[in-house]
């Protein structure tokens, strides 16, 4: 059997595909089929960027994603799920007019404070696939730790341990484990302190 391989499918290849058999002898036949696509992975569009604001300013952060079906979105705030209903987070999403895979997903935030700062992500999924985007939002303010939660270990495996800073500028992070402070032998998992979720690799050795 002779087949025509597409390495990537995309929506413009839909349509109506023939296939042609002919000899020398001038004998020929041929079958068509058509070519629909059932579904696309989410792909981002449009995504936000950095920002660093003042106590009381607004925010608006937006993701534009195609797909098909329509991605059905989710926020995070340092990796914790974000409510749709709060008093000052407002959280939601749209299809774009006159375009049936492009879904717009809003998160905006009024009047912000210090402890709203922090990094932020949408992601977008639907049943073939998934795609996401993060970038961290500053408020100039004192320095403010979000709660921790307990983070559990594997005997002999690496571990990484995120600190949810917010405030801005932060000129130093310090760790310590019970009581003791540890020594700076870790790596920063992302540029700092641009970046707001600090992550520190250690072991017991790092004990001062």
């Amino acid at each position: 059997m002779v087949q025509l391989s597409i390495s990537s499918v995309q929506r413009e290849d839909e349509g109506i595909y023939q296939c042609l058999a002919s000899n020398d002898e001038g004998d020929w036949a041929q079958a068509s089929a058509q070519l629909a696509i059932g579904a696309f992975p989410p792909h981002l569009k449009e995504t936000f960027s950095r920002q660093v604001v003042h106590p009381g300013s607004s925010v608006s952060l937006k993701c534009l994603v195609s797909g098909t079906p329509l991605p059905h979105f989710t926020w995070t705030l340092d990796g914790f799920p974000l409510s749709p209903v709060s008093e000052r987070y407002f959280l939601g999403q749209q299809q774009q007019t006159g375009h049936d895979d492009l879904v717009v997903a809003h998160l905006n935030i009024t009047h912000v404070r210090v402890e709203d700062g922090g990094n932020y992500k949408c992601v977008a999924e639907n049943p073939v696939g998934r795609v996401e985007h993060s970038a961290n939002l500053h408020i100039y303010g004192a320095p403010y730790v979000r709660r921790m939660s307990t983070v559990v270990g594997v005997g002999g495996k690496r571990l990484e341990l995120p600190c949810p800073v917010a405030g801005y500028p932060i000129e130093a992070i310090t760790w310590g484990k019970d009581l003791t402070v540890l020594n700076r032998r870790t790596s920063f998992a992302a540029e700092w302190p641009s970046a707001t979720s600090i992550q520190w690799q250690f072991d017991d050795r790092s004990v001062g």
